[in-house]
């Protein structure tokens, strides 16, 4: 007889490795593949890659395998009268609340764009909170899915000590830019210095001010320079509260700026 202060056997920490795979039932197939194939861009297991087990229901059209880029295994099902209990995707029907992507943070803008291109029903987001960002919305069988990444601390901009202390007595920090393009341009610590020797180069009483997105009001995103890279932009005058600290931004004596900390 069991006591009443004994404990049910548990499995140790760690003994469960990982996440092998996950099913989800589909209505409709080639929509399911086209939104977890197409828009998001997953890879289709084909030809050797589908397990053995699965083989026949693959050739069968009944199941279909994508594969995350972390390993990850995600079963479709075809249900072809499959009926949700609720008609509306934004009530709660099933016990798994939702199935979430990481993305790198300057890879997340163009997947929001990638959504409203697509016309993909948004449940919620883009939001900003103070883990990252993160955009909800619906695969076509109405289950939510999430798009998330990790935080970023910093962004930076350039500005001459004398503007940036009449935006400190202003409240906001205004570009040139800001009138002729729509956005302050700004700045990852990977592309600072590129842009800096490009754009500031012979140029003096200069100050590198950082920027914590978090508390950046204008809205502000991440778009694609180019042959570049991503560089973020503030699309709205700047919060000088948002600035964590600035210094003297210089060049050495080759002519090249220096990350000043």
């Amino acid at each position: 007889m069991k006591l009443s202060n004994e404990r049910s056997p548990t499995l140790a920490t760690g003994l469960l490795r990982s996440v092998h795979h996950i099913a989800l039932n589909v209505a409709d197939m080639n929509a399911s593949c086209d939104f977890y194939g197409n828009i998001l861009g997953l890879h289709r297991l084909v030809g050797d890659e589908v397990p053995a087990t699965l083989t026949a229901l693959v050739a069968a059209g009944k199941v279909t395998n994508f594969k995350t880029p972390d390993g990850i295994i995600l079963d479709l099902f075809s249900e072809p009268n499959l009926t949700a209990p609720h008609p509306d995707p934004t009530q709660q029907f099933t016990r798994a609340n939702h199935l979430a992507f990481d993305i790198d943070p300057e890879a997340f803008d163009l997947a929001v764009d990638c959504l409203i291109t697509n016309q993909i029903k948004i449940d919620n987001g883009p939001l900003s909170r103070p883990t990252g960002r993160g955009i909800y919305f619906y695969d076509p069988d109405g289950f939510m899915i999430e798009i998330r990444c990790d935080r970023i601390d910093e962004i930076y901009i350039i500005s001459s000590t004398s503007d940036w202390q009449m935006s400190q007595t202003r409240g906001t920090h205004i570009t040139p830019s800001l009138e002729s393009e729509g956005f302050i341009h700004c700045s990852t610590r990977e592309h600072i210095l590129w842009a800096a020797n490009k754009h500031y180069s012979g140029k003096s009483d200069l100050l590198l001010i950082a920027i914590d997105p978090q508390k950046i009001k204008a809205p502000w995103r991440f778009d694609v320079v180019k042959n570049i890279g991503n560089f973020p932009h503030i699309y709205g005058e700047l919060n000088v509260d948002a600035a964590i600290r600035w210094e003297p931004f210089g060049q050495d004596e080759s002519g090249l700026f220096k990350f000043p900390f």
